[in-house]
């Protein structure tokens, strides 16, 4: 698989979202002011003022299922463990970089989160990213508490007709609406900001948002895109629409 001809491991659809930037709104709450800047691979920088994301993340969005597959890129200069494990763009064990994933808030840098629970804020998001082509894959971690419940914003499930492309294991922990540390939801795509955007400073309006399958086995995380319907072919906000009408299929998306 490769941007120029992407499958959907998920439902071999053909048909995807390219988005060449993805963004996020950052609040500060005292002020009430509102920017949009580039989701950071990774954050440098020492005072609040001066933090700075590291790179920016691109992704294919199926247009079938909603399944996202995440590219990290210009993350040159970046720390983390290095480790081998198996690409599935490269179809190849490859050299990785592992490292917390952190988003740029208006009280600095804090650490991915996987959900909101009775605690508030709960567990981590972990970053593998494959020096050779750039794919980045999303794991969870310190989620093994999360037992499901009223008051919080996931349910804990088995989805025997969608199980994990890592281990295969059909328990999950599923989240219909991811968010921000700020409380905004993580959206898919921006466009040209409408009347009301403009109004709280912003020049780009978010689009959608993403729900997300943790497999409570092995830890992996998939990323759904949600309102899809939403998005079009808008190269001028890095958006592009690619790829053929699925063809009859030919095998399971393991093949």
């Amino acid at each position: 698989m490769n941007v120029e001809t992407p499958r959907c491991p998920r439902c071999e659809g053909t048909r995807f979202f390219h988005v060449l930037r993805m963004l996020d709104a950052i609040g500060d709450h005292d002020r009430v002011e509102w920017k949009v800047r580039p989701v950071g691979v990774a954050g440098v920088g020492g005072s609040k003022e001066d933090l700075t994301p590291l790179g920016h993340f691109e992704t294919l969005l199926c247009r079938g299922c909603g399944h996202t597959i995440w590219y990290g890129r210009d993350w040159e200069g970046l720390q983390g463990r290095r480790l081998r494990a198996h690409c599935n763009e490269c179809d190849a064990d490859t050299s990785h970089l592992s490292f917390a994933a952190v988003e740029l808030t208006s009280a600095g840098f804090e650490p991915v989160r996987i959900t909101h629970g009775i605690l508030g804020r709960e567990g981590f998001m972990q970053l593998s990213l494959c020096t050779t082509c750039d794919r980045a894959s999303w794991r969870g971690t310190e989620y093994a508490h999360l037992e499901g419940g009223h008051f919080v914003d996931y349910r804990v499930t088995t989805e025997p007709d969608r199980r994990c492309l890592t281990c295969l294991a059909a328990d999950a922990i599923v989240d219909e609406k991811i968010y921000e540390y700020d409380r905004v939801p993580v959206s898919i795509a921006h466009a040209e900001a409408g009347p009301l955007q403009r109004f709280f400073g912003l020049d780009k309006k978010l689009v959608g948002h993403f729900s997300i399958r943790l497999c409570r086995p092995c830890g992996a995380v998939e990323w759904y895109a949600q309102q899809l319907d939403k998005l079009v072919h808008d190269p001028a906000h890095g958006v592009l629409a690619i790829g053929e009408p699925p063809a009859a299929s030919t095998g399971g998306p393991y093949r």
